[in-house]
């Protein structure tokens, strides 16, 4: 976050007499932790105040305090993994990898573990904020925000089909805006299908204006992305997935070869592939010379891509799916 103006000490000084009751400990008595708040809510110390004052309310609550005491389910690290640290960018700040895509938030809520979900990103959003913590700037102040790189590779409309699923994922959005203000320097979201516009149609009455001016998002093109992203992140600092060469071929029997194929009205295409390790990413790259075409992608029988019908012949088709498990996998075209 800048250095504070000569006019915002003036407002700091004013926040912390206006505050002086809640005995803020050092940390949060520093400069750039008031000037947070105070930003996020464009220089009004009244609406900075009343926002400062409901996040300790339920920082208390939640007991925040002691949440690294707290232990998810074993199988929460395997189920919602985050990469934490990648690195750095080029000024020192955190650089964290999300791959949100391959988060299965319904399957948390059907097991009747909302509140075990919700409290899981509580714990992980105050485990990036430790490690910010940690960092120092040029000038020995320590870090105050972060980037974070979040992957929707493998998201399916079946997360946003449940309103329970919406309403979860929602609150931790809800939390993060109301108690994190000012620690995003910029969000990257890439590898979004064309059912992301949906999901972020909820999310987006959420953010501030401050916050939605931080993002940036991008389909699976890593054409597109991936020259966005180096420029303030050195390529060491990015996962290795993304250090990758980006090409338009089409893998299959583990050799690079590209497929031309003709498909009669009514016939269909199968492409099998075989899968050996788990959270591998399966992508595609398709076109048409003429007329649509219907597409999906199945996992021995499961259909885990789901069937739509694509207008291929006037844009091109990308898109990727995480093979959560080894095995066979079928991608499927009709021609109708």
């Amino acid at each position: 976050m800048a250095e504070p103006t000569k006019d915002e000490l003036k407002l700091i000084e004013r926040f912390r007499e206006n505050i002086r009751d809640l005995n803020l400990n050092n940390e949060q008595e520093e400069d750039m932790f008031l000037l947070s708040w105070i930003r996020a809510r464009e220089n009004d110390l009244i609406k900075a105040e009343d926002m400062l004052r409901k996040s300790l309310i339920w920082r208390k609550k939640e007991d925040i305090a002691n949440i690294f005491d707290w232990h998810a389910p074993p199988s929460y690290a395997s189920r919602y993994k985050s990469n934490k640290l990648s690195g750095v960018d080029n000024e020192g700040r955190s650089v964290f990898n999300l791959p949100l895509g391959t988060w299965d938030i319904r399957k948390a809520v059907e097991a009747g573990e909302r509140e075990i979900y919700i409290r899981y990103v509580d714990q992980l959003l105050d485990k990036f904020m430790k490690i910010v913590r940690q960092s120092t700037n040029e000038n020995g102040r320590r870090h105050t925000q972060f980037v974070i790189i979040i992957d929707m590779a493998g998201f399916t409309i079946r997360q946003l089909t449940s309103s329970s699923t919406v309403s979860t994922l929602l609150e931790t959005f809800r939390r993060f805006e109301a108690n994190y203000p000012e620690t995003l320097k910029t969000v990257f979201i890439i590898n979004t299908s064309r059912i992301f516009p949906l999901a972020y149609s909820f999310v987006k009455p959420l953010l501030s204006a401050r916050t939605r001016s931080k993002i940036q998002i991008f389909n699976s093109n890593m054409s597109k992305w991936k020259p966005v992203l180096l420029e303030c992140i050195p390529e060491k600092s990015l996962p290795s997935d993304y250090c990758q060469d980006s090409t338009a071929e089409v893998l299959h029997g583990g050799d690079g070869v590209l497929i031309a194929a003709i498909v009669e009205a009514g016939a269909k295409l199968n492409l099998d592939f075989n899968v050996l390790k788990a959270n591998a990413l399966l992508s595609w790259e398709f076109e048409t010379l003429n007329f649509d075409i219907g597409f999906a992608v199945f996992h021995e029988s499961s259909e885990v891509f789901s069937y739509s019908r694509w207008n291929s012949h006037l844009k091109k088709v990308e898109g990727a799916v995480v093979c959560q498990n080894p095995g066979r996998f079928k991608e499927f075209l009709h021609h109708f």
